[in-house]
């Protein structure tokens, strides 16, 4: 019995200790227009109407995966074709994303969306979608790289 109430005890102080993951919920909006990222299918398309998107920083602290919050389905790059929505599991190289300034936490931040494994390629808007390109900037500038704006900023536990 005893033994039993510590190992309780002791699973209690494990989950309540442990660093939970943080998630945002944004709709992303292209920069200098009224275009939102939305899923159409598989496909991310830009449309006037916007969809909701889980943003959550993944166990490596640096990366970040984007699904879209009613499929739970991952924002996937495909080399040659817009961002695509598939399965995280087992989440791939081709399914983490980094932000440039790194700022979620502050209200409606403005990004700039860059692949985790190639560091020059950016998410670009597209006439109905949105695809990755090299950026051949040697600046570190969001002026030069493509912007993307997250609004309705809501932080909360991973789901």
């Amino acid at each position: 019995m005893k033994f039993n109430l510590f190992l309780l005890l002791l699973a209690t102080l494990l989950a309540v200790g442990s660093p939970q993951g943080i998630s945002y919920r944004f709709q992303v909006q292209e920069g200098n227009s009224n275009r939102f990222w939305v899923a159409t299918g598989k496909q991310i398309g830009l449309r006037e109407n916007f969809g909701d998107w889980w943003i959550a920083l993944t166990g490596d602290q640096k990366n970040y995966k984007i699904s879209h919050s009613k499929s739970g389905l991952v924002v996937t790059y495909v080399a040659g074709k817009a961002l695509s929505l598939t399965s995280n599991s087992p989440l791939s190289q081709f399914q983490l994303w980094q932000f440039f300034p790194p700022n979620l936490e502050h209200l409606d931040p403005i990004v700039s969306i860059r692949t985790s494994n190639f560091k020059d390629e950016y998410a670009f808007p597209g006439p109905i979608g949105v695809y990755i390109f090299a950026c051949n900037s040697t600046t570190n500038s969001t002026v030069s790289h493509p912007i993307w704006k997250f609004k309705s900023h809501v932080p909360t536990s991973t789901p």
